[in-house]
């Protein structure tokens, strides 16, 4: 989870042993709540809901390559004079 709630998610649906790499931005959330009774008949919450998924990679050795920390000096105060 990042500082504004977004998430990248382990999905097992597909492959109990590799999950799939999934982002979900906290701003696309779908609550049940937010969803009418007729939209409910059309499809399900859980379909509503990966509609808002993104694909990321395949697994979760792709995503460590995807990923590098930062340089330390990116998190050094600089003073103003």
């Amino acid at each position: 989870m990042n500082g504004s709630g977004d998430k990248f998610l382990f999905d097992f649906r597909k492959d109990k042993n590799e999950p799939q790499i999934l982002f979900q931005n906290h701003e696309d959330l779908i609550l049940e709540s937010e969803i009418t009774e007729e939209e409910l008949e059309e499809k399900s919450l859980e379909d509503w809901q990966d509609e808002t998924l993104d694909f990321v990679c395949e697994s979760f050795t792709a995503f460590l390559k995807l990923i590098s920390p930062r340089d330390q000096k990116d998190y050094s105060l600089k003073l103003l004079p």
